[in-house]
């Protein structure tokens, strides 16, 4: 798996540069009570980490409050090309929230396998998430922030023993970060705090533009090791 690379360092972490207007804090966090996942046999609920509003999936879905637990997680069959793509949308969350419907679009993905929101519940120490078997170049794990950005928890390794928190933005909240060479976890909670997830197939050439016009754009925001 390759990592964008510039003067001898490793790309972790890059702003996006899809400007998404944001729902009302208040508005997603009704929702997520009302429109939440209930059942509890699913892993990130099991070790009290998150639960889950789903957006959308690529598989057929009867209740979307219900998460199976091995179909729909982070795995590595979400990473498999399927043979008749159909992306599933939520349809209460599709007419609620049209802003999040065109950005989780934009994200650069030949198929999107599932997206959904996270409320964080409890920190998640340092870890990576499941392996890519279509190896797109990293950074490629790409999330929304979806509540105010000095509320963020999230944090990554700095390459030194050390660790970084990315600057967050709440006009270009979209991120993409590194899941190979560093690992990555989130800090207690001091707010309400949302985060979606887009789990799928990325398209390589467009995730390679978007991740050089976004460098072009926010230099300052990318961190490198």
């Amino acid at each position: 798996m390759s990592t964008y690379t510039q003067d001898g360092k490793k790309l972790i972490y890059a702003q996006i540069d899809v400007p998404i207007v944001l729902p009302d804090p208040k508005d997603m966090e009704d929702f997520h009570f009302t429109h939440g996942v209930v059942n509890k046999d699913y892993e990130d609920i099991i070790q009290n980490r998150h639960d889950y509003t789903v957006a959308c999936s690529r598989y057929n879905v009867d209740d979307w409050r219900i998460l199976p637990t091995a179909k729909y997680m982070d795995k590595s069959g979400w990473k498999e090309d399927s043979s008749e793509y159909k992306l599933n949308w939520n349809p209460d969350f599709a007419k609620r929230f049209p802003t999040l419907v065109d950005a989780i679009l934009a994200a650069p993905f030949k198929e999107i396998a599932f997206a959904g929101w996270m409320r964080q519940i409890n920190p998640y120490m340092l870890h990576q998430d499941s392996y890519d078997q279509q190896q797109p170049t990293e950074p490629r794990r790409y999330n929304i922030l979806l509540t105010e950005p000095e509320h963020n928890t999230f944090y990554m390794e700095d390459g030194h023993g050390g660790e970084v928190r990315p600057d967050s933005s709440k006009d270009y909240p979209m991120f993409v970060f590194n899941n190979s060479d560093v690992m990555h976890g989130t800090k207690p909670i001091t707010k309400f705090k949302l985060m979606m997830g887009i789990v799928g197939i990325v398209d390589e050439e467009r995730h390679l533009k978007l991740l050089q016009r976004s460098l072009e754009k926010f230099p300052e925001k990318a961190i490198w090791i």
